[in-house]
């Protein structure tokens, strides 16, 4: 039996062996294709390149993948962005709709390490060489437009030098609110940082001293500005601005789950969020759910404390409360970043950071697809069909009145003053 299907198969590649020939210099003859549009039968938008069709993986299907010269082609222009799904089911164990979280336990964690990179006790006073002064405290996020204003401030008539020192959202408010945090002061630890600084006409951090050295009573400075990536109320709700306190709002700040650009992980879901910085990662004994690995080792949790914006608006997505968080407290922005960049546990390690410094180093790192609850619609892009002008008069007393780009609300927005002549009724 074994010859003659041996002998059987010869004979099948003899016969083949002849009429393949022409077969061959056709296809050796002949390219894929030679402008794109020869690829486009193939679906999912590839392009011609030396002959051969080539699939960048652009979509959604049915994008517009020309060179986009109107509002239009520009919103619905192929992207290479993805959606990476995170699966309940298979991850944590929920696997239906009606799944109760476990409630979340208190955290055991590390002590706070040493910095990564040390910040040396710096020896010039803040006020050296200025007489008008700006003293802020608050989010340690600040510092890049901080850089950013300063030579505006410089600039002005007469100059003004800004001196920050990093805290946390919800300490910049209360440094406003609550009169008995109107003081900024040097650290009392010499090599944990934490130091106030300012940024010189040539752009460059400058750590200062607010008291000079060896004094017996340091007096520290008045906070004139508090810093928060939060609204005051989010912080606490007492703190509702007034006649007293204004509360002005600035640039967004996104903050991310970030892990090193090397882990294994590309996704995470609220439910998993919840897991983690609210159990440690383990799944309770008895629950029928599953650890939410791999991040199941608290010491690899990277985030600040229960003040700071990442800690408070992570906690409002996972169900967390802001107090209760699994990890360890990293004191700046800049220290958790540069320990996210040393650490060694790369699939263990997740840390809370705003997109500016992750993204200015996303070599290294890499954003967490966060799959949240409870989403109606995930993208759904409102499309200009007209542009229309038109100009409003308003009484000098009536302040905080904006149209928006596409709602038609206002009226919430909206108050009257009286110290200019407005009368409430």
């Amino acid at each position: 039996m074994m010859c003659s299907t041996v002998n059987r198969i010869m004979m099948i590649a003899a016969l083949l062996a002849g009429s393949a020939s022409c077969t061959l210099l056709l296809d050796h003859g002949q390219g894929q294709c030679e402008v794109d549009a020869d690829c486009s039968h193939f679906g999912g938008h590839p392009v011609c390149q030396t002959g051969v069709c080539v699939d960048l993986g652009l979509g959604p299907e049915g994008c517009f993948a020309d060179t986009p010269k109107t509002q239009t082609d520009y919103m619905n222009a192929c992207t290479t962005s993805k959606c990476v799904a995170y699966n309940n089911c298979d991850k944590l164990g929920l696997c239906t709709p009606s799944a109760q979280l476990p409630p979340t336990e208190d955290p055991v964690n590390a002590a706070i390490p040493a910095l990564v990179n040390p910040v040396p006790k710096p020896t010039t006073l803040c006020d050296a060489g200025a007489q008008n002064m700006i003293y802020l405290l608050g989010s340690s996020d600040f510092q890049p437009l901080l850089k950013a204003v300063q030579p505006s401030l410089s600039a002005n008539s007469p100059p003004y030098r800004a001196v920050f020192q990093s805290s946390s959202s919800c300490g910049g408010v209360s440094a406003i609110f609550d009169p008995t945090k109107r003081v900024m002061k040097d650290p009392v630890v010499d090599n944990n940082g934490g130091w106030a600084y300012y940024f010189d006409d040539n752009g460059n951090q400058v750590n200062c001293l607010l008291d000079p050295p060896g004094s017996p009573s340091p007096q520290g400075k008045v906070i004139d500005i508090g810093i928060s990536d939060l609204y005051a109320q989010t912080c606490n709700s007492s703190f509702v601005p007034g006649l007293t306190v204004g509360e002005y709002t600035g640039p967004v700040v996104p903050f991310v789950l970030s892990v090193p650009a090397t882990s294994s992980a590309e996704s995470i879901s609220a439910e998993a969020l919840h897991m983690v910085f609210g159990l440690g990662g383990r799944a309770p004994s008895g629950s029928g759910m599953k650890d939410a690995l791999p991040w199941t080792d608290p010491n690899s949790y990277f985030i600040r404390n229960s003040g700071g914006a990442s800690t408070v608006l992570t906690g409002l997505i996972g169900d967390v409360p802001r107090t209760k968080f699994w990890g360890v407290d990293r004191l700046t922005t800049e220290n958790l970043r540069d320990s996210l960049l040393a650490t060694t546990s790369t699939d263990q390690s997740i840390g809370i950071l705003s997109i500016d410094y992750n993204d200015k180093n996303r070599d290294n790192l890499k954003a967490l697809f966060l799959q949240s609850k409870r989403i109606g619609a995930a993208f759904m892009p409102y499309r200009y069909i007209c542009h229309r002008i038109a100009n409003e008069l308003l009484h000098p007393w009536v302040h905080g009145y904006r149209r928006g780009v596409f709602w038609q609300y206002w009226w919430h927005m909206v108050d009257v003053d009286p110290q200019r002549g407005g009368v409430k009724t």
